[in-house]
């Protein structure tokens, strides 16, 4: 498994902001950037980008996160390719493997892979029509966005949204029966991602289910 030093080493030498702009036209606005979100359609530049801090989110649809996270999103690649992108970008050699760890590596990968998506959704779903009850829970409770976003908090529907989503991803076309029915679970429910490894949330923990 490749190490949260080596990550942090590629993170800290790519720019957030020019990565950005290779897919949407962002301007500096006070300590931030700002301009249309590159993952929803809005009329108005909800889409913020902290250069000094390292991340993005977006006011209109809730999407958030740091550079390795906007470049899985942005082209529909697994955690490695994107890596491997920034690292490419940067000047930077990234660790070898031999076959035999690769082939175990990518098996593990694509389950990280799989959360991180799921974990995404969620976290912009909280913030949309379907996620509303939710979003209201969460107030009523005293979270406010900032915390939201810290722990990374969000909403499940109940209408097989994330499988189709899955559906539209490149390398997700088929999902497994066992992971499919861990996604299956989360329906109707808040949560939080937890477990953090170098970056990556690779298991979840329900809050409260409340529908």
């Amino acid at each position: 498994m490749i190490d949260k030093t080596t990550i942090q080493r590629i993170m800290d030498a790519t720019d957030i902001v020019e990565v950005v702009r290779e897919f949407v036209d962002i301007r500096k606005a006070g300590t931030y950037y700002k301009g249309l979100c590159p993952f929803h359609k809005e009329k108005t530049p909800p889409f913020t980008v902290n250069e000094a801090k390292g991340f993005y989110h977006c006011f209109g649809c809730g999407a958030h996160g740091d550079i390795i996270k906007f470049e899985m999103e942005a082209n529909n690649l697994p955690f490695m390719d994107a890596l491997e992108k920034l690292a490419n970008k940067a000047g930077l050699p990234m660790p070898k493997f031999s076959k035999e760890h690769s082939a175990e590596q990518e098996k593990r990968q694509s389950l990280y892979d799989i959360m991180e998506l799921a974990a995404g959704f969620y976290e912009r779903t909280l913030y949309l029509r379907e996620g509303a009850q939710g979003l209201e829970y969460f107030r009523r409770r005293g979270l406010d966005d900032e915390l939201i976003k810290k722990f990374r908090l969000g909403y499940a529907p109940a209408n097989n949204a994330l499988k189709a989503y899955f559906g539209k991803r490149r390398g997700f076309f088929i999902v497994k029966r066992a992971q499919a029915s861990i996604f299956a679970s989360f329906a109707g429910e808040l949560y939080f991602f937890s477990n953090h490894i170098g970056n990556r949330y690779a298991a979840s923990q329900f809050i409260n289910k409340f529908l």
